[in-house]
């Protein structure tokens, strides 16, 4: 049975967002970014799971610290303005260069309230990034992609796996607010259907670490659903990021050939966690604990991944140059 204060915190959460997004006045704003947290600590908490409580204090601590910068940015008022609110901003929702408390807060959570932190709790800063357009929110958009690439490499752990993925989506949704502000709806209504499904099906698994733990109709569901994200044709998600990278290309050359990069690196990542569904394997992305006796095959499988990922990029850039 659904608890009275239950309802009442869920009342306040969506209230946050209408307070957010129909105010003028930056004070108010700030005001509905603490109801949003408040309010979200308390959908989130459980007593019973002391790794819960760990990380709803963690959360309470970095937001506090954020809004506190963000009120003493609003009120310097100076013309650095955009550029530390970008920062702030990024920082509240977990995005470079300030993503260190992310991951291990999503590792530490549900995977219903890890759902919500990566969609939901993003989504007031997004909104107000997108009127402080500057060379702050080209880095954030910049080392968002980075961190989110390079940090999903070895994790064997799947809620902190996908919590990279989310700060790499995430500079992808800022890059499409900032050069077409039409495209960022469809791309973040795709994210969070596709990573409903994925969270869901992991969650109806019970999957951390193993991924063979999952039924068959869950792996095929995540397996869809990460080719979707992964940007894998005929799937949604190419269509997408196939109009992100047009747009990016009339931006520039070089944040264009950063996101074929980055984009290659992640399909890997993606690939990786598909590898390991199919076959059954830990988290581990294929790479398995082996003995002393059998680093020569590590090496050997070490090589193998380097040229698969060497040709997954090489044929990226033929598609977009030669096609």
């Amino acid at each position: 049975m659904i608890s009275p204060s239950f309802c009442l915190f869920v009342l306040l959460y969506i209230f946050s967002f209408y307070l957010c997004f129909n105010m003028d006045d930056w004070f108010l704003v700030w005001m509905g970014l603490e109801l949003n947290m408040i309010s979200f600590v308390l959908l989130i908490y459980s007593r019973e799971d002391m790794k819960t409580v760990e990380s709803c204090l963690k959360y309470f601590f970095v937001q506090s610290l954020g809004s506190s910068i963000f009120m003493m940015v609003f009120y310097l008022n100076g013309s650095g303005f955009e550029f530390l609110s970008s920062l702030v901003l990024s920082y509240k929702m977990g995005g470079g260069p300030f993503f260190f408390w992310f991951p291990s807060m999503c590792d530490g959570i549900s995977w219903y309230s890890c759902f919500m932190l990566m969609s939901f709790q993003k989504l007031i800063p997004l909104m107000l990034m997108v009127e402080l357009i500057g060379v702050g929110l080209w880095a954030v958009v910049f080392l968002s992609i980075l961190s989110g690439a390079i940090g999903s490499f070895n994790q064997v752990r799947m809620k902190v796996l996908m919590a990279f993925s989310s700060i790499n989506q995430m500079g992808w949704l800022l890059m499409c607010m900032i050069m077409n502000k039409t495209i960022w709806v469809s791309y973040y209504l795709t994210y969070i259907v596709v990573l409903f499904v994925v969270l869901y099906k992991m969650k109806d698994g019970e999957v951390n670490n193993y991924l063979g733990a999952m039924s068959l109709e869950s792996k095929w569901w995540v397996l869809l659903m990460l080719m979707n994200l992964g940007g894998i044709p005929p799937f949604l998600g190419f269509f997408l990021s196939w109009v992100g990278f047009y747009n990016m290309l009339l931006g520039g050359l070089f944040m264009f050939m950063f996101m074929i990069v980055m984009s290659v690196v992640m399909l890997y990542v993606y690939m990786r966690i598909c590898y390991g569904i199919l076959m059954g394997m830990k988290g581990e992305m294929g790479y398995v604990k082996m003995s002393v006796e059998g680093d020569n095959w590590f090496i050997i499988k070490f090589i193998v991944d380097l040229f698969m990922m060497m040709g997954l990029l090489t044929g990226g850039l033929f598609m977009v140059f030669f096609v």
